[in-house]
């Protein structure tokens, strides 16, 4: 994590934010198929 250009942080963020949130939303269903 490299902290130094402050405007580029945020959409940064709202990237990881996104990409953490989709993984989530097919690993999820996924594992809860898995479990049937």
């Amino acid at each position: 994590m490299a902290a130094g250009s402050t405007g580029e942080r945020p959409f940064f963020e709202i990237i990881t934010s996104v990409r953490y949130w989709i993984v989530h939303a097919v690993t999820l269903p996924a594992i809860f198929i898995s479990g049937f």
